[in-house]
């Protein structure tokens, strides 16, 4: 039982070109159609929202969205009925991209809102550095994310670093834990 990501080539290069234009961070939310194939979710994107001048922070070393663009973007799921698929950047790094503490500390407090909000569809996050990519899925539970088997883009399987939860990091934890900034 695994998860992938179903995405058209052209989606796929025009959101690496988005996220990866300069050495700031950005983002973009993907919508997408969940699909139950041989035990197998199935992530579809049916549609394509790049985050512009909507973060209330923007750096090399992060970012967070208004709350005028959340509201937006997950109105906008509830209405199409698709799940979320968070992306963002670290064009920095070049090789061995995985999500930072800043991004499990916002995805902890995002996705249960997120989970609920839109009753329970599966949410996916995906990081792009230069040359690949990392991913976290929570399908079952807004507070145990899984790791996701690959992108499929036309017949390739793009593999995700899966460093996040490779680098001992138990997630589980990271996820259970709030702390205040």
């Amino acid at each position: 039982m695994g998860v992938c990501v179903n995405m058209d080539k052209r989606v796929l290069w025009s959101m690496r070109d988005f996220l990866l234009r300069d050495q700031n961070e950005h983002a973009a939310f993907l919508f997408a159609e969940i699909c139950n194939e041989n035990a197998r979710t199935v992530f579809i994107i049916k549609d394509y929202y790049p985050i512009l001048n909507k973060v209330s922070e923007n750096s090399p070393y992060g970012f967070s969205l208004d709350e005028n663009a959340q509201s937006r973007i997950i109105k906008r799921a509830c209405d199409t009925g698709f799940s979320l698929v968070e992306v963002h950047s670290h064009p920095l790094t070049k090789k061995g991209t995985a999500f930072s503490s800043y991004d499990l500390q916002g995805l902890s407090e995002f996705v249960p809102y997120v989970w609920w909000r839109l009753k329970r569809r599966p949410y996916l996050a995906l990081v792009f550095g230069q040359t690949d990519y990392d991913a976290l899925v929570w399908r079952r539970s807004p507070s145990y994310p899984e790791r996701l088997d690959g992108i499929i883009v036309g017949n390739d399987l793009l593999l995700p670093t899966n460093k996040t939860v490779l680098r001992g990091l138990n997630i589980n934890k990271t996820y259970g834990r709030r702390s205040k900034v």
